[in-house]
């Protein structure tokens, strides 16, 4: 049913709270993001949070709610995908965007990946992978979540319009060394797309890409670094069955462990208190 919700249908459910309530409405992507806004939201029901199923369904609400005269005490909070990177953030007050590509990379980037590291399969077995091959766990996770990031990336540039969503990316990932095989990868995603789009244009293109690692996490999508992360937890670092270390769970155990510390360190964290101080409406705790 969800492919019914467009921008209208999340206005209408705004439009229908505004009957009997005036605090704040903070309209997120979808559940999972809603899951971590509302550990940090205000109480007493001075803040709501309602997921919009969708980044242009948050914002296009948002347009419909002023429009109105239901737009006081909105705020739109979507993830940044490309837009850093690109320049295309909105200037636009009441649409804020996460630190990175989107809300599990701000998640990544904190303590709570080593919080779950250590439930799931403890420090020595970290330490053990990384002086294995050389390289940092959370590194080798970022890089190739990244290398995967910039194929997308470029398809978003050059309006290619490959289909990812049907590839999965497990079936790529070293079960020792966690690299990714891009090219069967890229070999998926071009046949699944029936793309008019050479591979050696792609790998041409990707060749002369260059970000510099302070970028990676702007290239990185969440969801392939906790399928990384899931991998590495069945196999790499630990032996969890497919029900324990799959990339919903992980997300959720990484939503779990992100604490009101952690967030509070975070760009976004400071551009919620900003926006509250401007506006006299209230988020956070």
């Amino acid at each position: 049913m969800l492919e019914f919700v467009d921008a209208a249908v999340i206005a209408n459910q705004v439009s229908l709270l505004r009957d009997t309530y005036r605090g704040t409405v903070l309209l997120v992507e979808g559940p999972g993001d809603g899951c971590v806004f509302e550990k940090f939201k205000a109480r007493n029901d001075e803040c709501r949070v309602v997921a919009a199923h969708g980044k242009t369904n948050a914002i296009g609400a948002l347009q419909l709610l002023r429009q109105r005269g239901h737009g006081t005490c909105v705020l739109v909070i979507v993830d940044a995908d490309f837009w850093h990177l690109t320049g295309e953030e909105p200037d636009d007050t009441e649409i804020l965007v996460t630190e990175f590509h989107d809300l599990e990379m701000d998640m990544t980037a904190s303590s709570a990946l080593e919080d779950v590291l250590r439930e799931l399969c403890g420090s020595d077995t970290v330490k053990r992978f990384e002086r294995i091959h050389g390289v940092s766990l959370r590194t080798r996770l970022l890089t190739e979540a990244a290398r995967i990031g910039l194929l997308r990336f470029i398809s978003y540039q050059d309006v290619l319009c490959l289909r990812f969503h049907d590839v999965e990316v497990e079936r790529y990932v070293d079960q020792v060394s966690l690299s990714v095989d891009l090219e069967g990868y890229l070999s998926e995603v071009l046949e699944d797309s029936a793309a008019a789009v050479d591979a050696g244009y792609l790998r041409s293109r990707m060749d002369q890409a260059a970000f510099p690692d302070q970028e990676l996490a702007q290239l990185a999508r969440g969801h392939d670094y906790t399928v990384c992360l899931a991998v590495a937890l069945r196999s790499a670092l630990a032996s969890h069955s497919p029900t324990i270390a799959n990339r919903e769970h992980v997300e959720t155990l990484l939503r779990l462990a992100y604490s009101r510390d952690y967030f509070d360190r975070s760009t976004l964290a400071h551009a919620i208190k900003e926006w509250e101080l401007s506006t006299g409406c209230v988020v956070l705790d």
